[in-house]
């Protein structure tokens, strides 16, 4: 597995925003963020998730004068799926590669495989609808996030999030979450995992 932020953010970041764009693992040079995309691209990195660590603005300023302070971890949940679609849209990915890394085979390492991860008869209606044409700026005010901040302010990405639909009902329309609380289900492992 690897994550958008190993992908997209390196030294440069780190030295332009501190404490903002600590994370474990630390980020890394521009040759190995161009390493990952290569193993994405070869299908050696099989999954892509958001390692979501919403760190509270507070604990991450207390690293604005000495990065060593501020806590680690950046969210991801909300930018997971805009970032890969960016992917998409700078030709690094294809759709059905994105579509691998980010539903089926999560779905076949968790043995939730054919239940989740693909779209066929018996099985759940679990997808997202995109608008690959749509530019538009990540902003913090903008998303669901309770932390307040995310360390792509300002990026202008392509692919959009229109809808999000679980077991066939929709729980976001552009933006906005319409899913009501409750709504999810535990799913118990099938079997072993196998890609």
């Amino acid at each position: 597995e690897t994550c958008p932020h190993n992908l997209y953010l390196t030294h440069d970041h780190l030295e332009k925003y501190g404490s903002w764009v600590t994370f474990s693992p630390p980020v890394r040079n521009a040759d190995t963020a161009s390493s990952l995309w290569n193993q994405l691209k070869k299908d050696y990195i099989f999954t892509v998730g958001s390692d979501h660590g919403p760190v509270e603005k507070k604990l991450k300023e207390m690293g604005t004068s000495n990065i060593w302070k501020g806590q680690y971890g950046i969210p991801g949940a909300e930018t997971l799926v805009p970032l890969m679609l960016n992917a998409v849209s700078e030709g690094r990915l294809s759709l059905e590669q994105i579509t691998g890394l980010l539903s089926e085979n999560p779905a076949r390492l968790y043995g939730l495989y054919p239940q989740k991860g693909i779209i066929q008869i018996g099985s759940d209606a679990d997808f997202t609808v995109v608008d690959m044409n749509s530019t538009y700026s990540l902003n913090a005010e903008n998303m669901q996030t309770s932390c307040g901040w995310i360390p792509y302010e300002g990026w202008e990405i392509t692919g959009k999030v229109v809808y999000t639909i679980l077991r066939g009902s929709p729980i976001m329309k552009f933006g906005e979450i319409t899913g009501e609380p409750g709504y999810g289900k535990f799913i118990r492992r099938r079997n072993n995992f196998a890609l």
